[in-house]
């Protein structure tokens, strides 16, 4: 009850009072190790809080991140980014290259970019491994760690609870890349029209609480998106294991899952937990995959606590 209490006051006291101004976001292109240019957008700040690189989903933009950004912005150097072959990065010439352990590179050649050395590494869906990938290759670049309804290891053996239905959903996913130039266009025109946000209620949004203009831009980038790059993402992401990571991990982290997440479900999110020694919990009750659109609030709220928690927080003319 008293962190919900300290939750509201903080959310009051923000949305009242913002003791700062802000600058100007800084739209950019790293590149990566192996040539791929990577779009990223840094929001700095005047505060000598750390930097957080938030990292998306698999497939997706920024989407699930907005209700984010304008919560820290101005109070801590924020950086969104796009995986290769997503959103306005730059399309690799090999689609298989879109491997875990290349998004987490990527990630590091967008700090390099900016000149951030470390960060606080926050990823929602795919991005949680691509996190923990992080955390694998450079831990010393990694000052905390926030899961947001995302998996820390083979996410389709986990949905279904079964490697065979695992794997023949990777072998739907490779038919999507064999017949991608005939997929591409049906998609696009599928996500224009009404029916998208009604699948989307159906498959894994809360229909009481998301709003279908927050899933446009998500939309959009379904019909945009390059599917052998995004594709192969999302048979890397089922081949990708963070458990060996998990308990190593001596940074602060913190995990939320959505009550209702099939995607990832809560029981995927505690073992998350009893694997990182240490973590911290949050429940998002009644929350979906969606639940950064659904309940802002309540997770950037919780968010902002533990940065205050375990990192000196300064407002901008602070001593």
């Amino acid at each position: 009850m008293t962190s919900v209490f300290l939750t509201g006051l903080i959310f009051l006291k923000n949305k009242i009072s913002r003791e700062f101004k802000m600058k100007p976001a800084v739209n950019g292109f790293a590149k990566s190790h192996d040539g791929v240019n990577l779009n990223y957008v840094y929001y700095p700040a005047d505060t000598d809080n750390p930097a957080v690189i938030l990292s998306n989903g698999v497939m997706c933009v920024e989407t699930y991140w907005v209700y984010l950004v304008k919560h820290l912005r101005g109070r801590y150097p924020v950086i969104t980014w796009d995986y290769r072959g997503h959103g306005k990065s730059h399309v690799p010439d090999d689609p298989k290259s879109a491997t875990m352990e290349n998004h987490a590179r990527d990630a590091a050649s967008v700090l390099d970019d900016i000149g951030i050395e470390k960060a606080v590494h926050m990823g929602f869906s795919m991005g949680v491994q691509a996190a923990y990938e992080f955390y694998r290759i450079f831990p010393e670049r990694t000052l905390g760690l926030v899961a947001v309804c995302g998996p820390y290891k083979h996410p389709y053996d986990e949905f279904f609870k079964s490697k065979t239905l695992g794997s023949a959903l990777e072998n739907v996913i490779r038919l999507g890349i064999k017949t991608h130039k005939v997929l591409k266009p049906v998609v696009a025109t599928l996500v224009k029209t009404p029916l998208a946000f009604e699948v989307a209620k159906v498959v894994q949004v809360d229909r009481h609480r998301a709003k279908k203009e927050d899933m446009e831009s998500y939309f959009e980038h379904m019909g945009t998106i390059d599917y052998p790059t995004g594709l192969n993402s999302l048979i890397e992401m089922n081949r990708h294991s963070a458990e060996d990571v998990l308990p190593r991990i001596d940074v602060p982290i913190l995990i939320i899952a959505g009550e209702k997440d099939t995607m990832t479900p809560l029981r995927h999110n505690l073992e998350m937990h009893r694997l990182a020694k240490g973590s911290e919990f949050m429940v998002v009750p009644h929350g979906t995959h969606a639940a950064p659109i659904e309940q802002p609030q309540a997770i950037n709220c919780r968010i902002e606590l533990f940065l205050r928690d375990y990192f000196d927080y300064k407002k901008p003319g602070n001593a």
